[in-house]
């Protein structure tokens, strides 16, 4: 009787259709530092009407460089909630690009999603000298109407990741810290930074421009440096006055 019971309801199910409620949250894909990772959620009572009727639901990574993306099979999602990581994106080092799809059957085709490309640096020199000196002086140790970054990076280090790579300062300003703390993009990009010791005196007027009360700064750029360890954004008044 129980078995008749859940076939009658399987079979409702089948002929009503399960009632769609949109997620909370759309999925994405994003770049994590050394990976990436695909988040997606659907309402928990459509997921399960529509599995009860017979849809699946699957995750589909395209992973390549140069454009060039080749699908890896697909991956069953059974959860009506995830979040997943694509596996082994980085046995090579170099720029990758990783695109992740969900694909649905029956009811489930409503889950239906592409993402756009992410790309994701994978490192090749291992990092070295967390304790390296870095640092912006606004008013000390550096001559009048300028600011000096100094920086010190590991000798071998510098050695791996150099070639082909460029690195820059990027510097953040604003009325608040919490402006600052939330900029997106910078206001002022300062290249040309030769290493492995760096003592880089430039002019202020272009980043005090508008007469910014706090500023922060972070290092990055291109090739091996698009994966320096993040150390947060330390904001300091600008004192550009």
């Amino acid at each position: 009787m129980l078995n008749l019971a859940l076939l009658l309801v399987l079979a409702a199910d089948a002929d009503a259709g399960c009632a769609w409620k949109d997620s909370k949250q759309p999925p994405k894909l994003e770049e994590t530092g050394s990976g990436a990772e695909v988040t997606f959620s659907a309402d928990p009572s459509w997921f399960r009407c529509a599995k009860r009727a017979g849809g699946k639901l699957e995750l589909i990574w395209s992973v390549g460089e140069g454009g060039e993306l080749a699908p890896r099979p697909p991956a069953p999602q059974t959860s009506y909630s995830a979040r997943e990581t694509v596996r082994e994106l980085c046995s090579t080092p170099g720029l990758k690009q990783v695109q992740a799809q969900l694909k649905g059957s029956g009811e489930m085709e409503k889950l239906d999603w592409s993402s756009s490309i992410v790309e994701v640096y994978c490192q090749k020199c291992q990092w070295a000298g967390d304790d390296n000196i870095l640092a912006l002086h606004t008013r000390n140790l550096t001559p009048p109407g300028t600011w000096t970054l100094e920086a010190t990076y590991d000798p071998k280090w510098w050695a791996c990741a150099k070639p082909g790579a460029e690195l820059e300062m990027r510097v953040f300003t604003g009325a608040t810290r919490d402006e600052v703390s939330k900029a997106r993009e910078p206001t002022h990009v300062v290249k040309g930074l030769g290493g492995p010791r760096i003592k880089k005196t430039f002019p202020k007027a272009a980043v005090c421009k508008g007469n910014p009360k706090y500023v922060a700064f972070e290092m990055g750029g291109s090739g091996e440096f698009r994966v320096l360890p993040a150390k947060g954004r330390s904001i300091q008044e600008s004192q550009c006055q």
